[in-house]
């Protein structure tokens, strides 16, 4: 007969520390699978709250106003924006917008036909073809009229943050919107 004794601890005969029980915190090698779910999870969580904190708000286009816009006083119009003109007065903003981009672009030297044509866009509500017609002139917007047009333009787009940074402009250097920034921005932190 065989004179074995068991050892304190352990199970079965087997005194390896595989099948015994064993106190204190698992080894590196045992734990991988729980440290990498732990930075999976920790990865989404910090996805999904970059693409909420980036996300566009569709609420904000219905701040925006979308009547047509006051035609500039000209002392001679350009050629071929009668159309233009008649289209403002039914209030088809969407017409006026197409027929202004095909006038800008045949006179690229105009700075009010690109403000005509970013708030006949900003009527018709679409706020990128905007975007693109008075980004060029933002950064010697003297008047504010096309820092006015672009913060709208960035409301129908659902860029609230974007729209506040633009009206924050306005307030601190003109002085024919800045009563309707300052609405504007009250009303956009209520959303």
């Amino acid at each position: 007969m065989s004179d074995r004794r068991v050892q304190p601890g352990a199970r079965n005969g087997s005194s390896s520390g595989r099948g015994g029980s064993r106190q204190g915190w698992p080894s590196l090698w045992e734990a991988w699978p729980l440290v990498m779910l732990g930075i999976f999870m920790a990865s989404w969580l910090w996805g999904r709250y970059q693409s909420q904190a980036d996300e566009p708000i569709p609420a904000a286009a219905a701040l925006v106003d979308r009547t047509p816009p006051k035609v500039p006083n000209w002392d001679k119009p350009p050629r071929g924006v009668e159309d233009v003109l008649k289209d403002l007065a039914r209030g088809d903003c969407w017409t006026a917008s197409a027929r202004l981009r095909g006038l800008r672009k045949s006179q690229v030297d105009s700075e009010e036909l690109r403000i005509l044509e970013g708030a006949s866009f900003v009527c018709a509500g679409n706020g990128a073809a905007a975007a693109v017609a008075v980004d060029p002139l933002i950064a010697l917007d003297f008047r504010g009229d096309a820092t006015w047009i672009r913060a709208n333009a960035a409301l129908l787009d659902g860029s609230v943050e974007e729209s506040k940074r633009l009206l924050q402009q306005i307030l601190e250097r003109d002085l024919r919107y800045r009563r309707s920034a300052e609405a504007l921005l009250i009303r956009i932190n209520t959303l």
